[in-house]
C-alpha cells in the first residue's frame, strides 16, 4: 500500500457530502478507488467501522450485499475538508 496525500477516511467523507449525505457502498467505492490507488474492500469496511463508532457515519443494510452509508453529523467535520 502506498503512501497518500489525501486519507482514505478524508475521500470518504468528501464522496458522502457530495452525494449529500447519503451514499451505497458500491458508489462509495467506485468514488474512493478513483485514480491509480487501490483500496480493498477489507480497508474500506475497517474505514467505515471506525467512522461509525465515532458517531460521524451510519451504516445500514439494505440488502444481503448493500449498505447505505448515512452522514450524521456535517457539523464535527472540518469546513477545510469540505472545500
Amino acid at each position: 500500500m502506498a503512501w497518500s496525500a489525501s486519507p482514505l477516511r478524508n475521500k470518504i467523507l468528501v464522496a458522502i457530502v457530495k452525494r449529500k449525505g447519503e451514499i451505497l457502498d458500491d458508489d462509495l467505492a467506485r468514488l474512493v478507488q478513483r485514480g491509480d490507488e487501490l483500496v480493498s474492500n477489507e480497508i474500506l469496511e475497517r474505514e467505515l467501522m471506525s467512522l461509525e463508532v465515532q458517531g460521524i457515519v451510519n451504516v445500514s443494510q439494505i440488502t444481503k450485499t448493500r449498505k447505505k452509508i448515512k452522514l450524521l453529523n456535517q457539523d464535527r467535520l472540518n469546513p477545510e475538508l469540505l472545500k
